[in-house]
């Protein structure tokens, strides 16, 4: 005979494990439901260029030749490109990312995940000499922005390198609104250089001093949570990837900021489809912090907006 020790909910609030039995929940499913959708686009000869518009302001500009084949000539057969364009805390935690650059936090506008691949057997690649054009709405143009690659090195996670090379150019356009009238649109646009990560953004000059660590109450692990901090002054996250023990998540790998607001954020997923979220703001004040979650159940929209709003 099976028993099993189950978890309850006190005032159908906050979870309350018996001390014996880990609730079972799934961190990867909670972060592919924080995951925004990719684009999948499948291409044949571009003969003329073309626009293709993407999710949130986002587009593609594609001009004949811009892909070629292991000889250097331009590509002949059809090309499928992966594109997910990224502006939202809760998109970057799904994607496991951090944003520390090579002199402190960048503070974000956008990042994007880029894939190329050729049809049959036959690889694509992209060519640098006549790139395609990534071209983003915005009414932050008055920002000074870089151009940021993600540095892909065993060892190093979360951190992007300055890219001077690839500059990132304000822009205005004409388009037509719902009703058919013409409006003026502002933004960026950018080369795409290569595949993988890049982020549009710009350096905080925010220098990491202070190591981090949650710790939450039992039953709650790295099995079916997600801890984070998100910045309060800029656009930045960082990911609470080292699990101390089953219930103490640090951030020994980035260090955060001395004296500034951070949210300190954990959302969990619990069998049933049942979540809950812990977020509360603190000053980064001390060399380390550590700091006591206490996460309450919460839908997944309120949980969405909470995050993604700071409110």
């Amino acid at each position: 005979m099976a028993v099993f020790s189950v978890g309850c909910f006190e005032n159908e609030d906050y979870f309350v494990p018996d001390g014996h039995f880990t609730y079972v929940g799934d961190v990867q499913k909670l972060k592919s439901e924080l995951k925004p959708e990719g684009f999948v686009i499948n291409l044949s000869a571009i003969e003329a260029d073309t626009m293709i518009p993407i999710e949130g302001g986002v587009t593609l500009l594609l001009h004949p030749e811009n892909f070629l084949d292991v000889d250097g000539n331009p590509y002949q057969g059809e090309v499928e490109l992966y594109i997910v364009p990224t502006e939202k805390v809760t998109d970057w935690v799904g994607f496991d990312q951090s944003f520390m650059g090579e002199t402190g936090l960048i503070d974000i506008l956008f990042a994007l995940n880029f894939k190329i691949e050729g049809r049959d057997g036959h690889p694509a690649f992209l060519n640098t000499d006549n790139a395609p054009q990534i071209r983003i709405e915005t009414n932050q143009t008055d920002k000074q922005v870089n151009y940021f690659d993600q540095i892909d090195q065993e060892g190093i996670y979360g951190q992007w390198s300055l890219n001077d090379e690839n500059k990132i150019v304000p822009i205005e356009w004409m388009a037509e609104d719902d009703s058919g009238h013409p409006v003026l649109k502002t933004g960026f646009s950018y080369t795409l250089l290569s595949s993988g990560w890049h982020a549009i953004g710009q350096e905080s000059g925010l220098v990491g001093e202070v190591s981090v660590c949650f710790e939450l109450p039992p039953g709650f692990t790295s099995g079916n949570t997600t801890t984070f901090l998100v910045m309060r002054n800029i656009n930045s996250v960082i990911q609470l990837r080292e699990w101390k023990d089953r219930y103490i998540s640090c951030n020994t790998e980035i260090l955060i900021p001395r004296d500034q607001a951070i949210d300190v954020v954990s959302i969990s997923r619990f069998s049933g489809e049942r979540y809950f979220l812990s977020m509360h703001t603190v000053i980064a004040d001390q060399e380390n912090i550590t700091i006591q979650l206490n996460p309450k159940r919460a839908s997944w929209s309120n949980i969405l907006d909470k995050v993604n709003s700071r409110n």
